[in-house]
């Protein structure tokens, strides 16, 4: 997808008009771009009779309505001073002199009103025991920024000096467009003349077209050519701009589509892509990108055709059979996504790359009259092996596909069975079998099987999944299929958690149409397992989100490495807990009006060196609040941990909806981490950043875990004890396969090993706390039953372990 901020300079460079302020592009490592001043924090002293500037505190980047705080190590590039061509729209009030108390903590939005034609409104707000109504004034309106004033009201017992910041986009465009036909430079008048009258309604055209709204901008085109027909030229010139803008957003669009398997959708757009007047570089895109389509489609009915009509063709004998079954089984699960290749590190596209060109070259040599190089049978076993393990693991060899097919059987049985001790019979059964596979190629086939357990997805996209889990908890998840959802392909998931006073459905329905047009499975648990009320920082909760999980693991298809966690309020809260006690399962966490708990604040603050945060708050939430988000990103950002505060100038706890844009730009550029070869750092330091832990059940991270936390090093939110010191575990893996491991209030630990960790055929030596374990030049061999178990309990089928060690008495 096209940066954020590059896709607007692109619209405003078609649609300028007004005068340009400076600004500053900041292009981070990820791709994420970011458009402000980038500034210092600072204070004014008194030296010597004369003002001083002292820099204090962070370096932050003042976009209009927000600032945002971020590590300076994350930074690719800064292009200063780049012209913002906005529209600015004013609607100046004065404000009184003698306002001198400051609005309180905004704790809660309650109301608010709509606009009248002075572009006032009523703002009702709860703060600390008592509720609050003031009068708000939109003083500045830009495409992308508003300010609000509060202005003062005679009859008022109280009044308030303070400025809201909005994003335009959180003010919609029907109350946008009334705003600028109220306002005194767009207002259309009897006594103007039909020119001037246009040329008002063109700069609302132009308002509305840089803040993305093109079909209210589209209306303002048509009014014109209504009302003033022989303004006609300024109309045609306005849909020239539009159009032009238009096609950059087409593009994009379908650029999306396809990327996130919206194929039919994508197709579309293309289809429909005005190609009169579209500028050179918007035609190369959509004539590129159809052609990867056609390629695609040709690809997907030649594989699908050749697989019924080789499967027929074949004799009557048992393996032919087994060979006709799992071609059958393949053309079904094949879908367009398996030939659409749109960047080159796809791994899953072209798996039956080998078999279509070699069934091609045989069908010229039967034309040809020719002997072909492969029978039926082998070219069922390229599709076959293809399938299974990846294009470059293609062989035409019966023997070997009839082995992969039987491998695949295996593991969906074993995967499907509850019982523990039938999983394990099923495992030992079949390692005793002459054609087993390895667990290494276990561990390359699993990604790309369909879940074991597939949910039908026929019929709608939205639907409520139950669970019981092993303490006999109920938990009820809601979710949200993308559009052209199917098994064969790994979508992204983005589970958010609901603040106390709504149902998952509230918090889903805010979500809802950008996740399903970015392609993201969205799924909203019921956390609150008891009586409704603040978050509890107990096992029960995160087991009620990390099994919904699971579940859905085991239901659809789940990208694993791209699991993000999003929550507002009391679910905000979790969300920062959460992710800091099982940072392995997830891709990034985004907060919303919340605050850090004590776990975060005293210790776990260290589990996010690897996990990305995307926090957004309003600084006006009250101080205690922001004192404690504060006390995090102290830790984080000198440190140049992945993380992201975006604070909202004079708002407080409220939602923030034209942050949810900007959001996901900013997952679509981030994948889980997998430390290696160092998890943590700076082990035994006063203040070290090994992975910490102070309750039993936040024992796994990344490839280290225990079961045994001394009981002295745990803590309890209920009753937080500040003079207990969290569990820590560290680990780096150094050459010659040797493990260094820091451990401390554990009384065991387990490493886990995947492939690319260590060489699986020489010996290994683990250290624990600089002396030599029990595991001393031991060889640690892959298992399928490790890997198959641990598949199991998690669902999580990106991160597959071969083997395990285990250390008791450490």
């Amino acid at each position: 997808m096209r940066p954020l901020a590059a896709f607007h300079l692109a619209i405003f460079s078609v649609l300028a008009y007004a005068g340009s302020a400076a600004a500053d592009l900041i292009f981070l490592k990820d791709g994420f771009v970011l458009q402000g001043k980038v500034k210092r924090e600072g204070t004014v002293t008194v030296d010597n009779g004369q003002p001083v500037w002292m820099p204090q505190g962070f370096f932050l980047i003042d976009a209009d309505c927000r600032r945002l705080y971020f590590s300076p190590g994350q930074v690719q590039e800064v292009d200063a001073k780049n012209a913002n061509t906005e529209i600015e729209v004013k609607m100046p009030v004065f404000i009184a002199p003698n306002f001198t108390t400051a609005l309180p903590p905004l704790r809660e939005v309650i109301d608010i009103g709509n606009w009248d034609e002075k572009w006032d409104r009523s703002f009702q707000f709860r703060t600390f025991g008592r509720q609050v109504a003031v009068t708000q004034h939109l003083s500045f309106l830009s495409p992308t920024f508003a300010r609000m004033d509060v202005l003062r009201r005679p009859t008022a017992p109280t009044n308030y000096y303070w400025s809201f910041c909005y994003h335009t986009r959180e003010l919609g465009p029907a109350n946008v467009q009334r705003l600028l036909d109220l306002h005194q430079d767009y207002r259309v008048l009897k006594d103007k003349s039909d020119e001037e009258n246009a040329s008002r309604r063109v700069r609302a055209f132009q308002f509305l077209a840089q803040a993305g709204w093109y079909d209210a901008a589209a209306d303002e085109i048509k009014a014109i050519r209504k009302a003033w027909p022989a303004q006609k030229e300024k109309a045609d010139i306005a849909a020239v701009m539009l159009s032009k803008v238009r096609a950059f957003q087409l593009v994009d669009d379908a650029k999306r589509a396809a990327e996130v398997g919206q194929h039919t959708l994508a197709q579309k757009l293309l289809a429909e892509f005005p190609e009169d007047g579209a500028d050179d570089k918007s035609l190369a895109q959509v004539r590129a990108l159809r052609l990867k389509y056609d390629a695609a489609n040709e690809h997907f009915k030649y594989a699908r055709g050749m697989l019924c009509t080789l499967s027929c063709d074949l004799d009557d004998t048992t393996e032919a059979r087994s060979l006709a079954d799992a071609a059958t089984a393949i053309a079904a699960e094949i879908r367009l996504d398996h030939f659409l290749r749109l960047r080159d590190s796809e791994s899953d596209i072209g798996r039956l790359d080998t078999f279509i060109a070699q069934a091609k070259q045989v069908e010229r040599q039967l034309q040809a009259g020719a002997n072909p190089v492969h029978t039926r049978e082998q070219l069922l076993a390229l599709a076959i092996t293809g399938w299974l393990l990846g294009n470059s693991a293609s062989e035409d060899k019966v023997e070997s596909a009839m082995r992969l097919w039987k491998a695949r059987q295996f593991v969906l049985k074993q995967q499907q069975t509850e019982s523990d001790a039938d999983r394990r019979q099923l495992v030992q059964e079949y390692e005793t079998q002459k054609d087993a596979i390895s667990a290494e190629e276990l561990a390359q086939m699993i990604p790309l099987l369909p879940p074991p357990e597939p949910a039908e997805v026929a019929g709608k996209a939205l639907r409520d999944h139950a669970l019981r889990l092993s303490s006999q908890q109920k938990v009820t998840y809601t979710l949200q299929l993308p559009p052209e959802y199917h098994h064969g392909r790994a979508y992204p998931v983005l589970c958010v958690l609901h603040a106390t006073n709504e149902k998952p459905k509230a918090i889903l329905e805010r979500w809802s149409p950008l996740a399903a047009q970015n392609g993201y499975l969205l799924v909203a648990p019921e956390w609150d397992t008891g009586v409704a009320g603040n978050y509890r920082y107990t096992a029960e909760e995160h087991a009620a989100v990390l099994e919904s999980l699971r579940d859905l693991r085991r239901r659809y298809q789940v990208d694993s490495d791209r699991v993000f966690l999003a929550g507002v309020g009391q679910g905000g809260n979790m969300a920062y807990d959460l992710g800091l006690s099982h940072p392995d399962q997830f891709a990034g966490v985004l907060p919303m009006s919340a605050q850090p708990g004590p776990f975060a604040r005293y210790a776990y603050w260290r589990n996010a060196q690897y996990l990305p945060f995307y926090v957004v708050d309003g600084d006006h939430a009250g101080e205690t609040h922001r004192d404690n988000i504060r006390q995090l990103f102290t830790e984080w950002i000198p440190r140049g941990y992945p993380a992201m505060s975006v604070e909202y100038k004079g708002r407080g706890l409220e939602w923030f909806a034209g942050e949810m844009w900007f959001s996901f730009d900013w997952m679509s550029r981030k994948k889980r981490a997998f430390p290696l070869p160092q998890l943590g750092k700076n082990p035994g330091a006063v203040r070290g950043e090994e992975m910490q832990t102070m309750r039993a059940t936040d024992n796994r991270f990344y490839w280290l875990s225990t079961d045994g936390i001394y009981d002295r090093h745990l803590n309890d939110a209920a009753r937080w004890n500040a003079n207990t010191f969290a569990a820590t575990l560290y680990g780096k893996i150094g050459d010659g396969n040797v493990v260094n491991l820091t451990l401390h209030g554990v009384k065991n630990a387990t490493v886990w090993f995947s492939r690319g960790m260590i060489d699986f055929d020489k010996p290994v030596t683990i250290y624990v706390n600089l002396q030599v374990s029990k595991w001393n030049q031991k060889k640690v061999p892959p298992s399928a039953a490790t890997l198959l178990e641990d598949l199991y309990q998690k669902g999580d089928r990106q991160r597959l372990f071969l083997a395990r060690v285990d250390l008791d008495r450490v």
